[in-house]
């Protein structure tokens, strides 16, 4: 079993390190990350991931957290183009294709943008693990916050999950890449093997330092966590 295990992490080191980070960086734009600073409850991660948990919804909110709001939202809108008026010897009166065209033209503008947006928005929950020096063992500590996670896929049958690793600057980004995608691969299992939770609802990724949660602070603490965000 621990030989299947250590040859099943070399897969992923080999294989997945590049696939799997790239394409789950591509769609993490905006929304805003919800770390925990102790186990939540289910419906407090359902609440913070925008999912609509089961029965009381007002004031769920009670684990102490940090709410982290992604680059892309608090970017500042771009800049309006104003519109240049010909002389009035040049203007003319459109017709009735040109009333048509705009016409046509403006609700298809309007579905791109607000689709744009929608999809640009995933909210996410981060959990501080702790795991032994340079290892993907899964701490007491640690599996506590796993349990909860668990609880929630259970109660959200239909939930998937994308689990991304994290560091900080500290160490060689190759070996933090490295430690991040086996310390996802690790909470992948455990929620697999204790919790009976489908492999097909989980998806990880290992991105190292590359997303620093706090960037005037490298170093911070909260930088070293474990992101679950909705895989959809």
């Amino acid at each position: 079993m621990r030989m299947g295990r250590m040859l099943r992490v070399s897969v992923l080191l080999l294989g997945l390190t590049v696939s799997a980070s790239a394409s789950w960086a591509a769609g993490r734009e905006g929304g805003e990350t919800t770390m925990f600073q102790a186990p939540p409850s289910p419906e407090e991660i359902l609440d913070a991931l925008g999912e609509k948990p089961k029965g009381k919804t007002r004031g769920i909110m009670k684990t102490r957290s940090i709410v982290v709001h992604d680059e892309a939202d608090m970017a500042p809108a771009p800049p309006t183009a104003t519109p240049v008026v010909p002389p009035p010897s040049q203007a003319r009166v459109p017709d009735a294709a040109d009333t048509n065209a705009a016409s046509d033209s403006k609700p298809a503008r309007k579905h791109t943008a607000q689709n744009t947006n929608r999809q640009a928005k995933k909210n996410k929950v981060a959990f501080p693990l702790t795991f032994g020096l340079n290892s993907a063992t899964l701490t007491q500590e640690a599996m506590g916050y796993i349990d909860s996670m668990a609880a929630a896929l259970q109660q959200k049958p239909e939930l998937v999950l994308h689990i991304s690793g994290h560091t900080d600057i500290s160490g060689g980004e190759t070996v933090n890449r490295l430690l991040s995608l086996r310390r996802a691969d690790a909470v992948k299992q455990y929620l697999e093997d204790k919790h009976h939770i489908d492999s097909s609802r989980l998806t990880i990724s290992g991105e190292g330092s590359h997303q620093l949660l706090f960037k005037d602070n490298p170093r911070a603490a909260e930088n070293r966590r474990v992101e679950f965000a909705r895989n959809d």
